[in-house]
């Protein structure tokens, strides 16, 4: 990240802002943690990446899905988060330039190990430890 988009996400959170969502750069960016004058944390996360591309470029190919659920009570607004990493393959089964989610359920070997070590390398990048596991269900 440039220090311009840490100023630009510092004052969005001293503007109140619940969860910061940069694009443009056209690969995956961290995911970070501002708090704004007031003492109040807002989530950032500076690039989704590109969701479907041609890119040649291997850091262009490494993507998401970011899911929010937004809840506002009288007091507050909160904000639950959930990840899919995805990687954007040239040609993966019928489809070009798809956005695979890495938790994708294969069953040829290289392309298991390979969304294993995508998974890797953009939980890494977003800051997320565990695993994403993808809950289809209402709340």
């Amino acid at each position: 990240m440039s220090d311009a988009q840490r100023d630009m996400a510092k004052e969005l959170a001293d503007c109140g802002v619940d969860y910061i969502v940069g694009s443009h750069t056209h690969c995956l960016q961290a995911r970070e943690f501002v708090t704004s004058a007031a003492g109040k944390v807002a989530p950032v996360v500076y690039s989704m990446g590109n969701f479907i591309t041609n890119e040649s470029k291997e850091i262009c190919k490494h993507s998401g899905i970011l899911q929010l659920r937004l809840k506002k009570t009288e007091s507050e607004i909160t904000v639950e988060e959930n990840f899919i990493p995805c990687y954007v393959f040239k040609k993966y089964d019928a489809s070009r330039y798809a956005p695979v989610p890495t938790i994708r359920e294969t069953t040829v070997v290289s392309d298991k190990e390979f969304l294993m070590k995508a998974d890797r390398y953009i939980r890494d990048v977003m800051c997320i430890d565990a695993p994403v596991s993808v809950d289809q269900t209402d709340k």
